[in-house]
């Protein structure tokens, strides 16, 4: 009889799987390290996954044969196969936990969700975070559909030069009149306009295209970006990567576009958004 391995994550190997049969995630790291070492490289072992549409089992394949064992196999159709083939299985059989749907006006969790931007000249380049004064998404019947995010300047932070003389230097730079002008102004704002689903994106891909509208230095523009997001335990989460051409918001400091013979003091025009957004319990 071969070595039954289940690579599955834990919570699906709890709920069933195959009897004798041990659980090694190959998703987990170490997974070589936690084969049994009195099995021989010679011996036979079957792996099993969930169904021949999720590749777990291949990749453990793949390791092992990799680490000089002789005899693997993948249970074909994995457990999903042997379920409907009718054969026995040992765990709690409970169902798989359903996620509440969505619906409604969702606070944004503050302290988990932040803003990293990243600016650049030719050579050069600063990044930092920003966090939200508030925020808030909105649900229909489980889908995103819109959401209101104002920043908050105090909490503006340069990463790259966080504990040196310059970091305040270029904080004040970056909120005076030479860019963002903060005092003349309300705070920046998102308010998203619009949430298409995009088709046939898999899990961990882009799934969401999203439009919105950047209200900074009172000037009111749409942007638009690919977001990945869903459901998690506490709620719902996504993120984002993308950038925006900070001169069609007049703030043109150093930019090429509005002046001429900058020589190292040339910034580039587009600002790039990281952007992390995770609503509260």
């Amino acid at each position: 009889m071969p070595h039954h391995i289940d690579v599955r994550l834990p919570e699906a190997f709890e709920r069933a799987t195959i009897p004798g049969a041990v659980n090694n995630p190959v998703f987990q790291m170490g997974f070589l390290d936690r084969i049994p070492s009195e099995w021989s490289k010679d011996d036979p072992v079957e792996l099993i996954g969930e169904s021949d549409a999720s590749q777990e089992a291949t990749m453990a394949l793949e390791k092992l044969q990799r680490a000089g064992y002789q005899n693997v196999s993948v249970l074909a159709e994995g457990l999903s196969g042997w379920i409907a083939d009718g054969q026995d299985t040992v765990g709690s059989h409970d169902p798989v936990a359903v996620t509440p749907t969505l619906h409604g006006t969702l606070p944004v969790d503050l302290g988990s969700s932040e803003l990293q931007w990243i600016g650049r000249n030719l050579i050069n380049r600063h990044y930092g975070t920003l966090q939200f004064s508030e925020a808030s998404l909105i649900f229909e019947q489980g889908v995103l559909a819109g959401g209101t995010f104002v920043i908050n300047w105090d909490s503006l932070a340069c990463t790259d030069l966080d504990g040196t003389e310059l970091h305040g230097v270029l904080m004040a730079h970056l909120k005076d009149h030479d860019f963002f002008d903060v005092g003349a102004y309300d705070a920046p704002s998102v308010s998203i306009t619009s949430v298409t689903p995009v088709d046939d994106a898999t899990p961990g891909s882009p799934n969401l295209s999203i439009e919105a509208d950047l209200t900074l230095k009172g000037v009111t523009k749409p942007i638009s970006f690919d977001a990945t997001g869903g459901p998690t335990e506490g709620g719902y989460a996504f993120q984002a990567a993308f950038s925006f051409n900070r001169t069609d918001w007049n703030v043109k400091y150093g930019s090429g576009r509005f002046f001429t013979g900058l020589g190292m003091h040339l910034v580039n025009d587009e600002i790039e958004i990281g952007l992390k957004v995770v609503t509260g319990a």
